[in-house]
């Protein structure tokens, strides 16, 4: 199966971003599931990842509100404003975007 993807790199590491969104909005939890389930190393990006993707939101069609792996505790995770640049947390329970990523190792 061949699958789109967009690599990325930073300093430290590349990454590739899943050539799609998940087709629903999920909690937090479900959205780190989700990412697992794909297989292969996939998972929710970080917040240094999420700036790197900001830089390619157009090519990436990223619009609105996505989740990263990042908790602020037990109850709260950060999420990221594709439209704005911003990142806040608010509680797991509520239901955003997810686009998974996963590290490409040279």
């Amino acid at each position: 199966m061949d699958i789109e993807k967009v690599t990325i790199e930073v300093p430290v590491q590349k990454f590739e971003v899943y050539h799609k969104d998940c087709k629903f909005k999920l909690e937090h939890d479900d959205a780190a599931k989700y990412c697992k389930g794909l297989g292969d190393g996939w998972r929710l990006p970080t917040r240094k990842e999420q700036l790197e993707m900001h830089e390619h939101k157009e090519e990436l069609g990223l619009k609105g509100y996505y989740w990263s792996s990042a908790e602020y505790d037990l109850n709260n995770a950060w999420f990221y404003c594709f439209y704005s640049g911003f990142s806040v947390t608010l509680n797991k329970s509520n239901t955003y975007r997810v686009r998974a990523v996963r590290t490409i190792k040279d």
